[in-house]
């Protein structure tokens, strides 16, 4: 999946408010994602674990879908630049998934290392 993080460590991506996932996420929007380096070495595997909330962020909001924008094509920047990518984002939904918990898994420090955080306020 192809997204973009603030420093909240919010994701965001695209989506069809159509697809089974997204109806999945509007009934049921607690989710795990994980994110890690891919390599295929055990000693050298290392990522995050992380547990939250998704919403949809819909033209509604103007600001925030535009505040999600400029972050999204700031990372995919060839997504403002050709007319039929943007047409088809613009037809789409945003979607943030915000933690509330968090793994961080290192296994170049040493087999099994990990450290977790909640990230509730």
């Amino acid at each position: 999946m192809q997204y973009a993080q603030d420093n909240d460590l919010t994701l965001y991506w695209v989506s069809s408010p159509n697809s089974q996932h997204s109806q999945d996420l509007a009934a049921h929007p607690g989710a795990a994602i994980t994110v890690y380096a891919h390599d295929d070495q055990a000693e050298h595997i290392h990522g995050l674990q992380l547990r939250g909330t998704v919403t949809e962020i819909d033209d509604s909001d103007d600001a925030e879908w535009n505040r999600v924008w400029e972050l999204y094509t700031a990372k995919f920047a060839f997504i403002a630049s050709n007319p039929q990518l943007k047409s088809a984002v613009e037809q789409q939904s945003f979607y943030a998934f915000t933690p509330d918990w968090l793994r961080w898994i290192d296994n170049r420090e040493h087999f099994g290392y990990k450290v977790e955080k909640s990230l509730k306020p």
